[in-house]
């Protein structure tokens, strides 16, 4: 990971100096640390705020319906390495070697040479709307059945999400030591950019049973359609990114998300007047398939479980103190569906649209695996105060 607050600094302006410099690519370029990983993720901070109006109506005493309306306000910090060597392919024109597939004394680059990797960030907001539904059914005073839709998050004039902004990007060494065009070329480069992507509609089923005062069950049912999330598409503009070498006008980050599936149980009960225990085991299914598992998406088929502790100190505030524990099963992304040689084979073809390889490379697939075994396990201890106005 790189230090969030020193790239920040310095993401909308050239370095100033060689020390400036030095300073960037010891923070985007660290081989022994990251090797394949920078080429799929460096730097990522993505959060969504939604402000929501919401109304409800009880139709009769079992059955309730209820509506809302959220403006989605997004930020996007993104960076990432781009092995420019393979735009190079292996051969061109009778074996002729490709200028950026050269990375000094005519040697070729192969794959993923540090003097070939060049440093793209983008930074910048968007602004969306989203829908929910839900109905409340009350089939028996101690038990609530509802169901709830959330939309997809819609950008102005589309589905797409269009979050707008400024791009950095540090050009490779291959890029420098290779130039034979008239004029100069500069390495750091700033310009506009736009990131769009899809976030996913989701279904919720729940049911909530209370048997008696203190003791309370409830069981939960979820569905995300983020299959609909494939990909980061970014789009550089400006002066700058158009000048000889020329920057690529579109660049896909491939991810493959697939549709989630979440299944929870859980219960509550009532040991003492204030204190009350509450517990929750939840399975969720994997994000993406194992051959498209990363360092920037490691995910698997998933269980989730959590204990908590509530302590109602006075009418309407409470103390929460809780512990969470996460497990993955191992992924093994060995057969990935990505690879560095889909984008050689596309640009020896001359770029052939019919060609599998070029349409995968069109998806970002023609790209560093990362393939290998992952695990994952995450521990959470929260503490709360929430107050209830009666």
């Amino acid at each position: 990971q790189g230090d969030s607050t020193s790239l920040s600094s310095l993401s909308h302006l050239r370095p100033r100096s060689d020390e400036d410099r030095a300073e960037v690519l010891s923070k985007l370029f660290n081989p022994a640390a990251q090797g394949q990983a920078r080429y799929h993720l460096v730097d990522f901070t993505l959060y969504n705020l939604h402000i929501t109006t919401a109304a409800a109506y009880r139709i009769i005493r079992e059955l309730s319906i209820g509506m809302s309306v959220s403006y989605v306000f997004g930020s996007l910090d993104l960076a990432f390495a781009r092995d420019v060597a393979l735009e190079g392919g292996a051969k061109l024109d009778q074996g002729e070697v490709v200028a950026l597939d050269n990375c000094g004394g005519g040697a070729s680059c192969g794959y993923e040479n540090d003097a070939a990797a060049e440093a793209i960030r983008t930074r910048g907001t968007s602004h969306g709307l989203a829908f929910g539904a839900g109905v409340l059914v009350r089939p028996h005073e101690d038990v609530d059945v509802g169901l709830g839709y959330n939309s997809e998050v819609v950008g102005v004039g589309g589905d797409d999400i269009p979050t707008k902004g400024d791009a950095w990007v540090l050009r490779s060494e291959a890029s420098l030591a290779n130039w034979t065009g008239a004029g100069n070329i500069y390495r750091d480069l700033v310009g506009r950019s736009t990131v769009t992507y899809r976030l996913p509609h989701q279904l919720n089923l729940g049911v909530t049973w209370r048997p008696s005062r203190r003791l309370l069950f409830n069981g939960q049912a979820r569905w995300q359609h983020l299959n609909r999330f494939g990909q980061f598409e970014i789009q550089l503009t400006g002066t700058e990114f158009r000048a000889a070498p020329r920057m690529p006008d579109r660049i896909n980050l491939y991810r493959g998300y697939q549709d989630l599936f979440t299944f929870q149980l859980g219960g509550s009960y009532l040991l003492l007047e204030p204190l009350g225990i509450q517990g929750a085991v939840m399975v969720e299914t994997a994000a993406v398939p194992g051959s498209a598992v990363t360092v920037a998406t490691i995910d698997g088929v998933k269980v989730d479980m959590f204990l908590g502790l509530t302590w109602q100190v006075y009418r309407g505030l409470a103390l929460r103190l809780g512990y969470g524990l996460v497990l993955m099963a191992p992924v093994d992304s060995e057969a990935s569906d990505r690879s560095p040689s889909l984008m050689v084979e596309c640009v020896d073809s001359r770029y052939s649209v019919d060609l599998a390889a070029c349409k995968a490379t069109a998806r970002g697939q023609g790209m560093p695996s990362s393939a290998g075994r992952y695990a994952l396990t995450i521990h959470r201890v929260g503490f709360g105060i929430s107050y209830d106005v009666y």
